[in-house]
């Protein structure tokens, strides 16, 4: 699943989510202290593989709390039919360097995971949308060349049907767009593969296609 060069994120992962479960349930108090160091050096080695300051990743760590489960994330494909054919949404990060995704972002708590992807599109993108349809549902890790994420993130991928709206940036993106998918824009691919897409595509075109897993 990684790279040679990327193997130790598997295993920042695995001691963070060791230690972050094991402060949880754990009471006695050398134990605790055992599972506090598992945090040290899991940020250790974050830190030691990035230009993030040690410190600022055993905060990161120690603000997680219960068992340690995958982080959730939406994102949505929202479509349009022109004389040329169908195009997708999507809009420019700020936070990637003006590149393109689709938009969406991490569920909120309280949010099912239809609310958290439309609200995301109605932040980032200015439309409203209503989600229609379950695409896929990905392992980050295996679908896209993400850059190094402390943890694990599940990928929930959205058809969305255009109720209304007008394209409005956000404080998160600095551009709206419609796109064919043979005229794509330059991708931020840390949110969005190209793969996922196609996908997005191929789904929006034949309703009878079954969702995509793992």
């Amino acid at each position: 699943m990684f790279r040679d060069d990327q193997k130790w994120l598997g295993w920042v992962r695995e001691l963070q989510a060791i230690a972050q479960t094991g402060l949880t349930y754990s009471r006695d108090v050398f134990d605790r202290q055992r599972f506090e160091d598992v945090h040290r050096i899991s940020a250790e080695i974050a830190s030691s593989h990035t230009n993030t300051p040690q410190a600022a990743i055993e905060d990161i760590f120690t603000r997680q709390s219960g068992y340690a489960t995958p982080k959730v994330g939406t994102r949505g494909a929202v479509f349009r039919w022109i004389e040329s054919g169908p195009e997708v949404l999507m809009v420019q990060e700020i936070a990637e360097n003006d590149l393109w995704t689709l938009p969406g972002g991490f569920c909120d708590v309280g949010d099912s995971p239809s609310q958290a992807v439309e609200r995301e599109v109605r932040e980032e993108s200015g439309y409203t949308v209503q989600a229609s349809r379950l695409v896929s549902v990905t392992f980050k890790d295996k679908c896209f060349r993400p850059k190094p994420h402390a943890f694990s993130l599940y990928r929930l991928l959205f058809i969305c049907d255009l109720i209304s709206g007008v394209a409005t940036t956000s404080l998160e993106t600095s551009g709206v767009g419609w796109f064919p998918q043979h005229a794509l824009p330059e991708l931020a691919v840390n949110k969005v593969a190209p793969e996922e897409i196609a996908t997005a595509f191929a789904h929006f075109l034949d309703p009878n296609l079954h969702t995509v897993f793992d």
